[in-house]
Parts: structure tokens; sequence; C-alpha cells
């Protein structure tokens, strides 16, 4: 779905073509959202151009143009909180990207530097419910429809052990 690879950025305007060609082989990403990445290195990568075109930090061209809360996306529903702002905020300050540390060709003849780039994927946006049950060994079973994905069960064993405030190894 387009509008989920440009919900990272306030859009004006906005055009989205792909093409999907079958190769007939062995799928090399993944099976959800075959062209996320792509699209987020093409959208960061636009926005890494025009920075460098308009003279402007890239990280402060983001964050001028950051969605957050209650902007509306190009699927026209309301940006949720993110914490995108606050992400590109943390790394303004932070001396990873601060510091100087120009460009330079290394002994591998590649040439290294730093950069950075912001991805995320809209889900989990709608409302959600959970049910927990304390057993009598201490354990407590979260009960939830979802699936485990990219170690969303330990994401949100953590969040459900600080909320119960108890410790994640309590977690089922």
């Amino acid at each position: 779905i387009p509008w989920m690879m440009l919900s990272n950025y306030k859009f004006l305007a906005w055009h989205v073509k792909g093409l999907a060609v079958l190769t007939n082989r062995a799928s090399i990403g993944s099976y959800r959202a075959p062209l996320a990445v792509n699209a987020a290195f093409a959208i960061e990568s636009q926005l890494d151009a025009v920075a460098s075109r308009l003279d402007l930090d890239p990280l402060a061209l983001r964050l001028q143009n950051v969605a957050v809360e209650g902007d509306l996306l190009p699927s026209l529903r309301p940006q949720t909180r993110v914490g995108a702002r606050e992400v590109l905020t943390a790394l303004a300050e932070h001396p990873a990207w601060t510091d100087p540390f120009p460009p330079r060709r290394g002994d591998d003849g590649l040439l290294h530097g730093r950069g950075m780039g912001l991805g995320s994927w809209g889900s989990g946006t709608w409302p959600a419910a959970a049910t927990a049950k304390l057993e009598a060994d201490g354990k407590i079973w979260i009960v939830l429809g979802t699936t485990d994905l990219s170690g969303s069960y330990t994401s949100l064993a953590q969040i459900a052990a600080e909320a119960l405030g108890v410790s994640a190894r309590q977690i089922v």
C-alpha cells in the first residue's frame, strides 16, 4: 500500500508508480511488504538529494517535514503518535550526528561516511485488546490475537511487564 510508505513525512502532493516483475526466482525479501524497503530507500534518497541541493542539513530537513500526530497522510487518515519527531530530535543532539565525520576512502577502497534514514510500517494503529491471566506460580499469561512478527511477542511481553510492574521473565 503506497500510502504506508509515505507516512513518515508531510507531503502536499505525491505520485507513486511502481512495477512488479515476475522473475521465477526465489524471493530475497519480505513476503508481506515486498517493496517497502525499496520505497523507503527511494524516499530517503530523495530527501538527501533535496537537502544537498538546498544546502540544508538532511536531518534538519526531515525534522521540518516529519509527520506528527494528527497530520493527514496520503491515505487521508490522520497520523497516529509514532514518535518519529522524538527519534529525529534525539539523533540531532547525539554525538553520532553532531561530531564531525568527513567521508573518507578506507583501505578497502570504499567510501566511508555516515547518513541516516527514517523507516516505519503503519500497522497496529487501530484499537486492540489483550487479556492477562495470573497463574498460581506467578507467571502472567498475555492472550492476544496477533502473530509473532520480528519479535513482537518479546516487545509485547516487555510492555506488559512494564505496565504490570513485574519482570519480563514472568510474562508468557
